[in-house]
């Protein structure tokens, strides 16, 4: 549409301009609605992209990419099942994506589910998602269960990625401390 390469050219008032009409012309036309909650995703108009997000899943679009979408925005609004909710719909819908699981697995985290959220990062990792974050995030989460093995693995491949991670370093010392190595962790 008009509107989508207005955006991909970085005309977000003119995509926006698209987007009003279209949605003049029909309001019912729910991809409209995904297309301008994604631009005011990007302009940070959050609550007005959530209300769009959620117009456009009411008129029945169900786009993987828009629910991811709107799972951040919930996320960074600190709620949580509501974050949880439109991953798990992603995931349903499309491709599994790294990106997504790992999303997931810090929401599960976060209301203590740890089981799941592990098996959403090694989700992630199969699909290659391997990113100092990620990997420590996922170790904290073992260590938090007291898989101190495991925790300090991912600890290594956030470390092997980013060898300044402070957080990564300092968790590994604690949990190699707490298995007795304690010349590793001071190394």
């Amino acid at each position: 549409s008009r509107g989508e390469v207005k955006q991909q050219q970085g005309d977000m008032e003119g995509a926006m301009a698209d987007y009003n009409a279209a949605l003049v012309a029909d309001p019912e036309y729910g991809l409209a609605y995904l297309k301008r909650a994604g631009v005011r995703q990007l302009k940070g108009e959050d609550e007005e992209a959530l209300a769009d997000y959620a117009q456009g899943f009411k008129f029945g679009v169900q786009i993987p990419d828009a629910y991811k979408n709107s799972g951040l925005l919930k996320q960074a609004k600190g709620d949580v099942d509501g974050a949880l909710l439109d991953y798990d719909t992603a995931l349903k819908l499309g491709p599994s994506s790294a990106v997504v699981h790992a999303f997931r697995a810090q929401q599960r985290q976060v209301k203590g589910l740890l089981e799941e959220a592990i098996a959403d990062y090694e989700k992630a990792f199969e699909l290659g998602l391997r990113i100092p974050i990620v990997s420590y995030n996922s170790g904290l989460a073992r260590h938090t269960m007291g898989d101190l093995k495991g925790a300090i693995s991912d600890y290594d491949w956030a470390l092997a990625i980013d060898p300044d991670y402070i957080a990564a370093l300092g968790n590994r010392a604690v949990a190699k401390r707490h298995l007795g190595d304690f010349d590793g962790a001071i190394a």
